[in-house]
């Protein structure tokens, strides 16, 4: 195909021939597609990244379609994995794109594999743990990554460059469990996410082509209350990561066992070592006790008023409860130690 495809963007004063040249060689990792990975991988692959690498341990559900602009109906009847759904619609939009949709929980095992000969990270997570988990993981090697988050009607987007201020200045300590406010009990404005997957694109892009105008501030939006603002961020001299080269959070095993994934009602569960589920073995084994279905990239299993849905890396997804013992208890019983 030609480069008249991208003719609007070489006419940017700051991006230009060259600045499309680097675009067209570089290589973008997003960890996360729920709503903000949706939005920026979306105009990244518009942008003509050389590859996208999107990483996701999830599958699309209807709930998901009010603010996941990359999947349909169709992804969530067949409770399609986000990673392929998101590849294959990218892969339609700009075929130019070297897209890999990686269907995995990222934990500090296989987070330098995911990350390896990445020019750039962007963040579509919805939890603080794995941002730290990439914040380590990103300082320590040097490579630039864009965090974002959403909640309720606002949101906000933050470059963490080598030698700059990292998450960890932000949020030296994680809070408590329960004394952050999440998408399940305050919500998510449709549009918010998109705003701010627009801002990530967009840095990116600056961050790629190396301009002097990437954003070295805070960008907080608002849409209820109509407001933009540039907050500084100042480095932290305490900074564990940054600053000390302690980085704790790839020293652990694995980031965690179980999580409570946010406006879900659901529990996942990660086996403590890596391994591999025989998916159609597994079908035959709880055909005589439940509900059970072979969906291709995944298994759905029903009992007791709950469901479990199966992945062939051992994780399972516990629907129906947020409470984690209990999630334990179902997947210890219907799948295994």
């Amino acid at each position: 195909m030609s480069e008249d495809r991208y003719s609007g963007i070489r006419l940017i004063d700051w991006i230009g021939g060259s600045g499309r040249e680097m675009i067209k060689k570089s290589s973008c990792t997003i960890i996360g597609c729920g709503a903000l990975g949706c939005a920026s991988s979306n105009l990244l692959v518009r942008f003509g990244f050389g590859s996208l690498k999107i990483v996701d341990r999830d599958f699309v559900e209807l709930p998901n379609l009010e603010r996941q602009i990359l999947f349909d109906e169709n992804d969530a009847r067949m409770m399609k994995p986000k990673a392929i759904a998101a590849a294959e619609k990218l892969s339609s939009v700009n075929s130019e794109v070297r897209v890999n949709g990686v269907v995995t929980d990222v934990n500090s095992g296989n987070i330098d594999k995911i990350l390896a000969d990445c020019d750039l990270v962007v963040d579509g997570t919805d939890n603080l743990e794995t941002r730290y988990l990439i914040n380590d993981t990103c300082v320590k090697h040097k490579i630039p990554w864009v965090h974002g988050a959403c909640l309720s009607s606002s949101g906000m987007s933050f470059n963490i460059l080598p030698g700059g201020p990292c998450f960890r200045c932000m949020y030296a300590v994680a809070p408590e469990l329960g004394r952050t406010p999440t998408c399940e009990t305050e919500g998510i404005l449709t549009s918010v996410p998109q705003l701010v997957g627009a801002i990530q694109a967009t840095e990116a892009v600056k961050i790629i082509c190396k301009t002097e105008n990437i954003s070295r501030r805070l960008i907080h939006v608002d849409l209820a209350a109509g407001t933009f603002e540039a907050i500084a961020v100042e480095r932290s001299e305490s900074c564990p990561a940054c600053v000390k080269g302690h980085f704790e959070y790839l020293g652990k095993e694995r980031t965690s066992s179980a999580v409570s994934l946010c406006g879900r009602n659901s529990v996942q569960i990660v086996p403590a070592n890596e391994t591999t589920v025989d998916l159609k073995a597994l079908e035959k084994k709880l055909k005589t006790v439940g509900d059970v279905s072979h969906m291709g990239y995944l298994l759905n299993f029903k009992k007791e008023g709950h469901e479990l849905v199966v992945f062939p890396d051992g994780r399972a997804i516990v629907r129906g409860t947020s409470d984690i013992g209990l999630a334990k208890s179902l997947y210890s019983r219907y799948i295994g130690n």
